[in-house]
C-alpha cells in the first residue's frame, strides 16, 4: 500500500500558496510569531477556492477552520469549526481545544466526531513513523492521542516531536478529506 502524498498544488493557487506541508505546529497554541497573510483571516470560502466549484459549503468552511489552525489562529478556527455541524467540524474543533490545552473539551468534541473516515488512513500513516509502537494501538484512538499530547507538551523531548509529526499527518489528512468533500473530488 502506498503512503498518502499531500500535494499543495491539488488545492488551487490560493490554498497551495498558504499551506506548508512540512510545518510542525506546536502541540499547544503556538507562538504566533509567524507572519500571517491577511487572507487567512477571511471566513469566506470563495476567497480560497477560486474558480473551483464548492458543492459542500460545510466542508469548505471546515477547510478554513483547518487553515486557521495551520497559522495558529485558534480563536478564528474555533469560531469557524463551531459553526460547522458535521463530524469534520467537530474534528477541527477537537484539535483546536487539544492545542489550547482544554483536553476535556477536546475529548467532548472527539466523542461528537464518532468514527471519522480519516481515522483509518491516519492510523496507517501514523504506523509508518511509529516504528516503536509508541501509540500502542491498532485503530486510531483520538483520546489516547490527546492524553499523549497532554503528557508530552513542552518537554522538547523526542516524544513531543513524534506527537507534532502525528499532528501534522492528522492535519494534512483532514484538510485533504474536507477539500475533497467540498469540491466533490478525490
Amino acid at each position: 500500500m502506498s503512503s498518502f502524498v499531500f500535494d499543495p498544488g491539488k488545492y488551487g493557487p490560493v490554498f497551495s500558496g498558504l499551506i506548508d506541508p512540512e510545518k510542525l505546529n506546536d502541540l499547544g497554541a503556538g507562538t504566533g510569531t509567524q507572519k500571517i497573510p491577511e487572507i487567512v483571516r477571511s471566513v469566506n470560502p470563495e476567497d480560497f477556492f477560486g474558480n473551483t466549484r464548492i458543492v459542500d459549503s460545510q466542508a469548505a468552511r471546515a477547510c478554513l477552520a483547518g487553515l486557521a489552525l495551520h497559522y495558529d489562529l485558534l480563536k478564528e478556527s474555533h469560531g469557524i469549526s463551531q459553526s460547522v455541524a458535521t463530524a469534520s467540524g467537530s474534528f477541527w474543533h477537537g484539535i483546536m481545544h487539544r492545542r489550547e490545552g482544554d483536553y476535556g473539551n477536546s475529548k467532548y468534541w472527539f466523542r461528537r466526531v464518532g468514527e471519522h473516515p480519516v481515522f483509518n488512513l491516519l492510523q496507517t500513516e501514523t504506523e509508518r513513523i511509529d516504528k516503536q509502537n509508541l501509540l500502542n494501538h491498532t485503530a486510531w484512538d483520538p483520546f489516547k492521542f490527546i492524553d499523549l499530547c497532554e503528557s508530552t507538551i513542552g518537554s522538547g523531548q523526542g516524544m513531543e516531536i513524534f506527537c507534532k509529526k502525528v499532528q501534522r499527518i492528522e492535519w494534512l489528512l483532514l484538510f485533504d478529506f474536507c477539500y475533497d468533500l467540498a469540491t466533490n473530488t478525490e
